[in-house]
């Protein structure tokens, strides 16, 4: 089984800023299930969406903010005095020079970039004790350094009663994930060294994956891909012009049709936006009268290699440049 061929398909999900939410649901309060660590498919599309957005975040700078820091300070008050600890830890030890204090600090050592780190810790150490994740070791390795100032001490508590500041969209998605990566693991690094694991039951939308995929693959094609523009109160799934190809693409993950005709309600769908006033606009087509090109990507495991070759492209019987085309999917061996 090659874990590697799962993680090439779950890592391109969010290598583009797209709307992730809802790809997948896990059910923490279902019984979980034993399995091999080597069996694990939930981890590798928490790991990838995670590293990706953290990359986004450093490359951005690590947000700064003001955190509360309780110490022991030496000849100096600062902030409130804790007079219980400092009775208990000083007074009765005879270090009158000594107190312990709480104030406010404002840098990077705030709560949200410690849970960022200590996910990053356990993916790290996961990451680690299998050659197969290999190819995320790169965003480890460069997510790391920008976190050597902050401390990973954080509490179970402090982080399940944690909410995210919505404000900061990418900061509230990788905490999420972060959130999700600890739990998975039961708040305990030595989790993800275990042989056997216990896993939630999961369940992934591979509708949406298959749709997150195929702009992937059009993003290496095409320089012009717009994905799910909204147009007259609606989201095409892709709108492309380029010398190949312009038009209306939507991606649908039924492999039955390679050798089955496509659904009338997909056509229908399709064919509507292709006719919305929006669509020719965005696509700078003039003439109103022109038809502009339909096509339906599916995925087909009959397939040679892994790409959407848009020379394959078949006619939909009965419809004018309505086409379909086909391709592989990454798939576990």
């Amino acid at each position: 089984m090659n874990i590697n061929r799962n993680l090439k398909y779950y890592s391109c999900l969010i290598g583009f800023k797209t709307d992730t939410e809802g790809l997948f649901r896990i059910e923490f309060e279902k019984d979980f299930i034993k399995i091999k660590q080597e069996n694990d498919y939930l981890s590798p599309l928490l790991f990838a969406q995670f590293l990706n957005i953290l990359k986004t975040i450093v490359n951005k700078g690590l947000r700064r903010s003001f955190y509360k820091v309780e110490e022991n300070l030496n000849a100096k008050v600062r902030g409130k005095i804790l007079v219980g600890s400092s009775i208990k830890n000083n007074l009765l030890k005879g270090r009158v020079d000594r107190t312990y204090c709480k104030y406010q600090q404002y840098g990077l050592n705030h709560i949200e970039n410690k849970v960022l780190k200590k996910a990053l810790e356990f993916v790290a150490s996961n990451i680690s004790n299998h050659k197969s994740f290999a190819s995320l070791k790169k965003n480890i390795i460069y997510c790391k350094p920008f976190f050597n100032k902050i401390d990973s001490n954080v509490d179970e508590s402090q982080i399940r009663n944690y909410k995210a500041n919505p404000f900061y969209a990418e900061y509230s998605q990788a905490i999420k994930l972060a959130k999700l990566i600890l739990k998975r693991y039961g708040f305990k690094i030595e989790n993800t060294t275990k042989t056997i694991i216990s896993t939630p039951p999961f369940w992934v939308d591979m509708s949406k994956v298959f749709e997150l995929y195929v702009y992937k693959k059009l993003k290496e094609k095409f320089v012009n891909v717009n994905y799910e523009p909204y147009i007259n109160g609606y989201y095409p799934d892709f709108l492309v012009s380029s010398k190949d190809f312009t038009g209306v693409i939507d991606a649908k993950y039924k492999p039955r049709y390679r050798d089955n005709l496509i659904d009338i309600a997909d056509i229908r769908q399709v064919s509507a936006y292709s006719r919305m006033s929006g669509v020719y606009d965005h696509l700078a087509i003039k003439d109103k009268n022109t038809l502009i090109d339909c096509l339906i990507i599916y995925s087909d495991q009959t397939l040679g290699n892994e790409d959407i070759d848009f020379e394959k492209h078949r006619t939909v019987k009965n419809y004018e440049q309505f086409y379909k085309i086909g391709f592989k999917l990454p798939q576990i061996e």
